[in-house]
């Protein structure tokens, strides 16, 4: 199967498939295991049909609106209040979030592989359970795909930046690392391996930086939100997306080194990894950055390319045994 892109069709048919997939399978009930997130957005859903917009206190301006993350709430109330079924609205957010991101994966990696890698726990999990990620992160991919595109469509890419942002507030630090990326992609250095060594150092930079302040930001801005060391992932588990960090820095090529993508990759890698290391919990960024972290596979060389895409589908067929069982 040819790693690069097939014809504009395809896409759209594998992103239809998946995102069916997503909403079809009852996967909490295949895990045994419920979904917390679904659980408390149901209990909000139906006390805004019961007391309306109220229910939700929100004081007046930017910060405040930013941190409470008005805009799902907005979607979370009129959606309520207009009558939807709650399992409609969640089908309807979880087939959004798959189809996009599928779609925008499909379009830089042959779709074949890039429906078969979305087959994984980390995606399932993120596009059927953690609607407010995958949808924030939805408008992410939007907004690249207009961002790079001419004058006018880059206003619709701020646009959508900024939405995303009021989705979920983590998406700040997503569109910081793909700013970083575009940076490093633009910017002309003696050798395009510096480019290469400050990715991992804004990443690992990031990440301690995280790591100490996250907690007195979330703070700061009044979030609800802590970082619970308990919800880190053991090493076990982290180590093969540091590993794979590593391995697609020592193995890049020039054609990965001219392109956001693998800088955004790599750095997301080894934030996330350094991150996990320390007992902080950000495992959902490498969650939502999947589709952009594969999209890297065809700017290496081919050997590589297949090497790493049979080590990760081994590494999510034991993150499968692992999460039905």
């Amino acid at each position: 199967m040819p790693l690069g892109k097939g014809k504009a069709i395809f896409p759209f048919l594998i992103a239809l498939i998946y995102g069916i997939l997503i909403v079809s399978v009852p996967w909490e009930e295949l895990r045994g295991v419920p979904y917390p997130d679904i659980e408390n957005y149901e209990v909000r859903y139906a006390a805004v049909k019961n007391y309306g917009l109220s229910y939700f206190k929100i004081d007046s301006g930017v910060l405040n609106y930013l941190s409470a993350e008005y805009l799902w709430y907005f979607l979370l109330a009129s959606s309520s209040l207009s009558g939807l079924d709650f399992d409609l609205f969640v089908t309807l957010c979880s087939f959004s979030a798959a189809f996009i991101s599928t779609f925008w994966l499909s379009s830089r990696l042959h779709a074949g592989w890039a429906f078969v890698l979305l087959i994984n726990p980390i995606s399932i999990d993120l596009f059927s359970s953690q609607l407010r990620s995958a949808l924030a992160f939805g408008l992410v991919l939007f907004a690249i795909s207009f961002h790079r595109k001419g004058l006018l469509r880059r206003g619709w890419a701020y646009s959508f930046f900024v939405a995303a942002c009021f989705v979920h507030t983590s998406m700040l630090l997503v569109i910081f690392v793909y700013g970083i990326s575009i940076l490093l992609e633009r910017r002309r250095f003696k050798s395009t391996e510096t480019r290469l060594l400050l990715s991992i150092g804004v990443g690992v930079f990031l990440a301690a930086a995280y790591a100490l302040l996250a907690n007195s930001v979330l703070g700061a801005l009044g979030d609800r939100r802590s970082l619970d060391a308990d919800e880190a992932r053991s090493f076990a588990y982290i180590g093969f997306w540091l590993l794979l960090g590593i391995a697609l820095s020592i193995r890049s090529t020039v054609f990965a080194l001219n392109n956001w993508r693998f800088y955004y990759g790599v750095l997301v890698l080894f934030f996330v990894g350094v991150t996990e290391l320390f007992a902080v919990p950000s495992f959902r960024i490498l969650a939502m950055s999947l589709p952009i972290i594969f999209s890297v596979f065809p700017l290496i060389k081919r050997q590589d390319a297949r090497f790493v895409i049979f080590s990760v589908l081994s590494y999510q067929a034991i993150l499968f045994y692992y999460w039905v069982n």
